[in-house]
């Protein structure tokens, strides 16, 4: 039965498609989007978690393509004022440039660091902007449903599993399998695996809602195996919005020191 339902989806989508369309609604929602949003880090030695507060922006240059992001950090006042752009290419490396206002300098985040802990998270700065569907090579292994406990309850997903293997070697990753969620296109789980063959982290998608008529994850999750930590990633409901008509010159490098593109960084 399973085998063949298997083979129904197989001829219907490929897994390279599935991954397109998951793609699409993740990371190319709408022409641009702006989401307050904030990152606690919880670490089992720490009394409480860790918290950052940061402004994300993203903008759309090319359908299913190239993209443009600026991160202003606002909290707490050790990183206030930090930021983060990158422009976000296809083939080659993605341009990405750090901000620290301590040291006042701006430094250039390598390809080989896209998938090193972002801001002291458990999320690479690859997680925070995407990594496009062309950059690996995806296979359909089943359909699962997948359930995930959240505030609600448990929740059930009916799923297309996918594997995906970088095509040009990556230095962390080895593999990721993804669920699909059939309905929405979002991931609703990803597993990293690294060389050395073991499950270094987990991402999960705990609460999605629909903004501006985009479904939408609110809550993300993601946990470090090996470390022992995991980051909860929250999306500020009344703060989030599609489709402000940004201007491409925002998302340039003085704006990391000089001028930072206010207009967007107030509160809706």
């Amino acid at each position: 039965m399973l085998s063949g339902l298997l083979s129904e989806t197989l001829q219907a989508e490929s897994a390279e498609e599935i991954m397109k369309k998951s793609s699409q609604v993740t990371h190319y929602a709408g022409e641009d989007r702006k989401s307050r949003m904030a990152m606690l880090v919880f670490h089992p030695t720490a009394k409480k978690p860790a918290k950052k507060i940061f402004i994300l922006l993203r903008k759309n240059i090319e359908d299913s393509g190239r993209q443009k992001f600026f991160l202003y950090f606002t909290y707490p006042k050790e990183v206030n004022k930090a930021s983060f752009l990158v422009h976000k290419y296809i083939i080659e490396d993605d341009l990405r440039r750090l901000y620290l206002p301590a040291s006042k300098e701006i430094l250039k985040i390598s390809g080989h660091q896209k998938q090193c802990a972002f801001m002291g998270s458990d999320f690479s700065s690859e997680d925070i902007t995407g990594r496009h569907f062309a950059k690996d090579r995806h296979q359909l292994l089943r359909e699962e449903v997948l359930e995930v406990k959240s505030k609600k309850g448990t929740l059930q997903y009916s799923t297309f599993v996918i594997e995906s293997h970088p095509i040009v070697k990556e230095d962390k990753t080895l593999k990721t399998r993804t669920w699909v969620d059939r309905k929405s296109y979002l991931p609703i789980r990803e597993e990293f695996t690294n060389h050395e063959g073991e499950l270094y982290k987990t991402y999960e998608a705990i609460d999605i809602r629909s903004i501006d008529g985009y479904p939408t994850v609110t809550k993300h999750r993601m946990t470090s195996h090996l470390e022992g930590t995991h980051t909860l990633l929250f999306l500020d409901l009344k703060n989030t919005r599609y489709n402000m008509g940004m201007a491409e010159d925002i998302f340039v490098e003085k704006s990391l020191v000089e001028t930072p593109p206010v207009i967007y960084l107030k509160k809706l």
